[in-house]
């Protein structure tokens, strides 16, 4: 697992990756009965959570009752408990993966990569369909997915550019809790806005939806 979770994806070699080359490295934490794991590289952004994380939890879903703990990344407070706690999981047996994390399982549960190059599959996207259930009819709304609210890659001219189309709202999606994202995509005639990765809730747009 670690060869290929970890050589595959990082640019890194060995003796300089950031987790092997580790000074210190924790002793093991165990964790009793049974862990499911949800972690993802980069899975501290909203894209990787949403589309790589969370759609695991199929694959558990008849498991979920004698799950005693689930390995996810975030921490407390995050967003990633927002949507957690959404899908039915209480944010008691969460365990936070940061960079170091060190666990021994009892038991441990784990999937490989569900996509190949940040590609969604249908199967994804059906997964978090039923999760979080959305419309099926596009709805009347013209959404521009604004970064304004972003630390990085926000559009200096965003004003300007919105004033030449009209008819559009401005949505800062990160300031919306999940089911306000998942019913602003589902109530979309039309989706637009700078690449980031808000445009991960087009999973909750329905058919149709331009």
């Amino acid at each position: 697992t670690l060869v290929a979770e970890t050589a595959h994806h990082w640019k890194h070699t060995a003796e300089t990756h950031p987790l092997l080359s580790a000074p210190r490295f924790p002793a093991p934490v165990p964790l009793r009965g049974l862990t499911l794991h949800l972690g993802t590289r980069h899975a501290e952004g909203f894209y990787h959570f949403l589309i790589e994380s969370l759609p695991k939890l199929g694959f558990a879903r008849a498991l979920l009752p004698h799950v005693d703990q689930i390995l996810v990344n975030g921490t407390p407070g995050s967003f990633q408990e927002k949507w957690l706690r959404l899908a039915g999981v209480e944010p008691a047996r969460l365990r936070w993966l940061d960079g170091h994390s060190h666990f021994r399982c009892e038991q441990l549960l784990f999937a490989p990569p569900l996509m190949e190059d940040h590609r969604p599959t249908p199967w994804i996207v059906a997964q978090l369909r039923e999760l979080f259930p959305a419309p099926v009819t596009p709805g009347k709304r013209r959404i521009w997915i604004s970064r304004s609210g972003a630390a990085q890659r926000n559009l200096a001219w965003e004003s300007e550019l919105l004033a030449l189309l009209p008819g559009f709202e401005r949505v800062d999606l990160a300031a919306l809790d999940p089911r306000e994202q998942i019913a602003t995509l589902g109530s979309a005639a039309v989706v637009a806005g700078p690449h980031g990765g808000g445009f991960a809730n087009l999973v909750f747009s329905a058919p149709g939806t331009r």
